[in-house]
């Protein structure tokens, strides 16, 4: 019986297309991380330009894993020497001991009769937010998606669209370095939570290192 080369070439196309796609299909999944554990970098000294340049002292770390929120509104209240934040440290405060959201803190910063400015889930408004913060040096509470976890905040400490670099403090981090991350990443994690604090006696002009444009 003669065979037809043409069929039997496109038997041997099909076979082996079956053969590719069942090998792609079954390819193991690659494993992911948490979204915000991403691009650490080691310390940089506050003489190189960072924005909002909060000393050591004054960040504040997440000892109970769960107060990342309160811990960064308790950096910037430091920063902004705003004592309604810090005395007591709004961090060992009982009704500070958990997670909290956007909604939860509106209340309490009212009540405590702090002056601020949040904005959630309004992408360009927060964006601007962000960059009126860094450009006066007041430094913002950021969240990212924690994927299928929980979220995180943290405190942004330079936002340079020209240089694709953001600056910040990740407070449960035990040595509250500062790391970084590309605008990418940030467009990715951000969860679209800012806010700033202005402390009644608003002191950030001064204290801003000379080096700092």
């Amino acid at each position: 019986m003669e065979v037809n080369r043409n069929t039997v070439t496109t038997i041997i196309v099909s076979a082996l297309t079956g053969l590719f796609l069942a090998a792609s299909i079954f390819q193991p999944v690659p494993k992911t991380t948490t979204p915000y554990t991403i691009s650490w970098t080691t310390s940089r000294s506050f003489e190189d330009g960072i924005q909002c340049p909060i000393p050591p002292e004054d960040r504040v770390s997440n000892y109970s894993g769960i107060q990342c929120v309160y811990a960064a509104i308790e950096t910037l209240g430091r920063w902004a020497r705003e004592p309604k934040l810090t005395s007591p440290p709004l961090t060992s405060r009982s009704e500070c001991q958990g997670y909290s959201n956007p909604y939860e803190i509106e209340q309490l910063l009212n009540k405590l009769r702090i002056r601020y400015r949040q904005s959630y889930l309004r992408p360009i408004e927060g964006r601007q937010l962000i960059r009126e913060a860094m450009r006066d040096g007041r430094g913002a509470l950021f969240g990212v998606s924690g994927g299928k976890t929980y979220g995180h905040t943290m405190v942004m400490i330079h936002f340079d669209e020209v240089n694709d670099c953001i600056l910040y403090i990740d407070n449960s981090d035990k040595f509250l370095k500062t790391r970084s991350m590309s605008m990418a990443e940030f467009n990715k994690t951000w969860d679209r939570w800012v806010l700033v604090i202005y402390a009644d006696h608003d002191i950030i002009p001064y204290r801003m290192p000379t080096a700092v444009p």
